[in-house]
């Protein structure tokens, strides 16, 4: 029998399910090996990932989280929290998106991986700016294109590992590293190129929010 409040899954109309599987499916093209963490209260699913992250207390990788929040049709048997491979979540979406269920079982699989324990805040957020789709785009594929150049495969995986922490560690406007505007792209959550995101500060915290989702990272300083 599951724990008291454990997660055992979740029901999605056919749209619900449709977005969840796009985006997860984003996140595991970024990383094949990564986690999800799905945390669900009341009707709502929120779906985070981590497009970036640092491998250990002395690796200068900056932080970078996606989350999506998504409707949910039910929960059972009540509200939970657990982090599970993003290959186990898509296979399932997958195969539900043929056989039309709406009843989304967590795989019995579990993450135990660093960065779900960094729990951003919920509330508190204060407004800090904007910034163009257009812009951040360009910040995204200026570090995918110093990375390819730079991070060969001639070099040794360390030197490979620093190389892009370097690039997208880079600190642009607000503070914000050049990897949440790579995650806000990769994950598809940028809106046209005219258009804006906004960007908010919560103490050591940085949160990039567009009408498709959003991207958290840690402020170079407070």
């Amino acid at each position: 029998m599951p724990a008291a409040g454990a997660l055992e899954g979740f029901r999605l109309d056919a749209t619900a399910r449709t977005d969840l599987g796009t985006y997860l499916g984003r996140a595991r093209r970024l990383d094949p090996d990564g986690a999800v963490r799905l945390a669900v209260s009341g009707d709502v699913l929120v779906a985070t990932v981590a497009v970036l992250h640092p491998k250990g207390l002395s690796d200068p990788m900056p932080l970078a989280l996606g989350m999506r929040m998504v409707r949910l049709l039910g929960v059972r048997p009540g509200d939970g929290d657990v982090t599970v491979p993003l290959s186990g979540m898509t296979d399932r979406l997958a195969r539900l998106s043929r056989t039309g269920d709406d009843w989304v079982e967590i795989p019995p699989q579990r993450s135990f991986v660093v960065w779900a324990g960094m729990s951003p805040p919920r509330s508190g957020w204060e407004p800090a700016g904007e910034l163009e789709a257009q812009v951040l785009q360009a910040y995204a594929e200026e570090g995918v294109r110093a990375v390819r150049e730079t991070a060969g495969d001639s070099l040794g995986q360390a030197l490979a590992d620093r190389i892009r922490s370097d690039v997208w560690g880079r600190r642009v406007e607000y503070g914000l590293p050049v990897g949440a505007a790579f995650a806000m792209s990769g994950l598809g959550f940028l809106p046209q190129p005219a258009e804006s995101v906004k960007v908010l500060r919560n103490g050591m915290w940085l949160r990039l929010s567009s009408r498709t989702g959003h991207v958290l990272s840690r402020a170079e300083t407070v």
